[in-house]
């Protein structure tokens, strides 16, 4: 049996054991019929009878029983011709139940046959009932424990649902049958937003009840021939079947409506949870499930790109095409660059505002930068926004920190310089990264009082709790926190006052334009006068002119950071 008909088979059946395992036999001696159903019975099985071979290949395939005790000789089809009938059936569906054959024959030529019919054991008359029943119970014991291996392999623990693996080899199947017909399917991969606030808030317990409640609001939704499969974590795939592209996006808005109007209670609390979902027209064009599942992947992201909770269409066009290829080349440049040791760092520094104060010490922020195959400087805006997409950035991340500290515990001269490193959201969920921070400072000798940790507002809100341990843990040691881009979020003051964090930097996109624009020059007023409030100190980034640094000298905010003040030098 392939393993991609274990699995249709499997996700359109309930597992033997969650029913009476059933035992046909198959006899034309009314005698011996009754007999062994009377035996069977008693020990628990449920018994179908067939009086002959062809009776019994159509039972078999509609009651489909998890043991055939199967007679020799008989009228109409005998059983080595039934035997075999009910392998080929079988065949296409994944249906292959242990068959007994049961008969007085025990020549070598009678056995030989019946093996090479496809029976499972042979089983001589006069029948010895001990004998009988101990056969069958381990013959079924033994289908249930090999179905049983087989659900597991093919169905996520938690949902019950088709995991990943059967829903790759059911695409699989899919595209294979459908090559040169004109049939169109729609393939869809959902995401689920703000899943991972209900984790960090409640916990994984609380995430696991909630994917459970999910899973059983959205299976109405979809049609019997359609497949909804967890393809991991709060990541689902859907498969609707014979769909043009039209129906599939209403399916698929219908399925992000179902999870918007959700609700999960949890510890008193509400919560609410989005889907961003990403769907793909499946015809000729698609060849093979990888690329299916990286368009439709992409799809999700630029649904989520677009504001969540909503339904991206994939769209295949040079434009994309040329996107996907250059994002997909960046990350296989990273790693080399990586390898080779082209991955540099640079350093800008940050000065306080009020031109009468003196620090002993300078502060800057490190950053990071590329060195291409002919020798070019690569800025981090070319190729950071891939590793976000591919899941780069912790190791990007662990690499700045490796070695700024290293750099750091070189200099004897600046013992007092304070470097912020930047942190980015995928790194806020790594467990083990507080400990390979402070493996770091202690290797290289560097005090946590000279270490500041950026992270942007936007990772806090989507890695709250992970984030707020990595901080109260940190802080703890010496290290500071710096809450970057402040303002582009939009929660920002609801959890500020809870956030343990020394200093707020002011979004970008509100200093540029300070000087023309009023508006942009009351938000920073209103975030520092918020900062002042809570005991923070407040730094504006992107300060390009001596106008924008006397204006931010007026109101109070304390840092500056930009090309007026300094640009990225290189960090030897």
């Amino acid at each position: 049996m392939t393993q991609a008909t274990s699995s249709r088979t499997l996700l359109h059946s309930e597992l033997p054991h969650q029913m009476h395992a059933k035992v046909m036999v198959v006899d034309d001696d009314r005698t011996i019929r009754m007999l062994l159903t009377s035996v069977l019975e008693k020990d628990g099985y449920q018994v179908i009878q067939a009086v002959n071979g062809q009776e019994s290949v159509a039972l078999a395939k509609e009651h489909l029983p998890d043991l055939i005790l199967m007679d020799y000789m008989m009228p109409v089809m005998d059983g080595i011709t039934a035997c075999g009938e009910i392998r080929r059936e079988g065949a296409a569906t994944g249906y292959q139940p242990p068959i007994v054959m049961v008969t007085a024959a025990h020549d070598d030529e009678s056995v030989k046959r019946a093996i090479e019919a496809g029976a499972t054991d042979y089983l001589l008359k006069p029948i010895i009932l001990p004998v009988l029943r101990q056969r069958v119970r381990t013959l079924v014991d033994g289908q249930r424990s090999e179905a049983v291996i087989r659900h597991m392999a093919y169905h996520d623990a938690l949902t019950g649902l088709p995991n990943r693996v059967a829903f790759t080899e059911i695409l699989e199947e899919l595209l294979l049958v459908s090559r040169g017909r004109e049939e169109e399917h729609v393939l869809c991969y959902v995401d689920l937003d703000q899943f991972k606030i209900v984790n960090d808030t409640c916990g994984h317990a609380a995430g696991d009840r909630l994917l459970v409640e999910l899973t059983a609001m959205l299976k109405p939704t979809l049609r019997r021939d359609d497949v909804l499969a967890r393809l991991g974590g709060d990541e689902f795939g859907v498969l609707i079947r014979h769909c043009p592209l039209e129906t599939g996006r209403d399916i698929a808005d219908k399925l992000r409506q179902s999870v918007a109007d959700f609700r999960f209670i949890s510890d008193g609390r509400v919560f609410h949870v989005g889907a961003s979902i990403g769907i793909v027209l499946l015809n000729n064009d698609w060849t093979d499930v990888s690329s299916a599942m990286a368009a439709a992947d992409s799809a999700c992201y630029g649904a989520k790109e677009r504001g969540r909770n909503m339904v991206f269409i994939y769209q295949i066009g040079e434009e994309a095409m040329a996107v996907r290829r250059s994002e997909m080349d960046w990350t296989t440049r990273i790693h080399t660059a990586m390898d080779e040791g082209r991955m540099r760092l640079q350093r800008q520094i940050i000065v306080p505002c009020d031109e009468t104060r003196s620090d002993q010490c300078s502060h800057y922020e490190v950053l990071i930068y590329m060195i291409d195959e002919q020798g070019n400087a690569v800025p981090p805006g070319a190729f950071l926004p891939a590793a976000e997409r591919y899941g780069l950035m912790p190791t990007i991340d662990r690499f700045v920190i490796e070695n700024s500290l290293a750099r750091i515990g070189q200099v004897s001269d600046c013992a007092c310089d304070i470097h912020s490193i930047n942190l980015s959201g995928a790194s806020l969920s790594d467990e083990k990264l507080l400990g390979f921070i402070r493996n770091c400072m202690k290797k290289h000798g560097v005090a946590p009082q000279r270490i500041c940790f950026e992270i942007t507002e936007s990772a806090v809100i989507t890695h709250l709790a992970s984030a707020r341990y990595l901080i109260d843990q940190l802080r703890e040691d010496g290290c500071r926190f710096y809450l970057d881009d402040f303002g582009s979020g939009m929660s920002s003051f609801g959890y500020l006052k809870n956030l343990p964090v020394d200093v707020i930097k002011l979004d970008g996109m509100f200093i540029r334009n300070m000087i023309e624009d009023g508006r942009d020059q009351a938000i920073v007023k209103a975030i520092h006068s918020v900062a002042q409030a809570l005991k923070l100190e407040t730094i504006a980034e992107y300060v390009e002119s001596a106008e924008i640094m006397t204006c931010l000298r007026k109101i109070g905010v304390d840092y500056a950071q930009g090309f007026a003040i300094g640009r990225p030098e290189v960090w030897n």
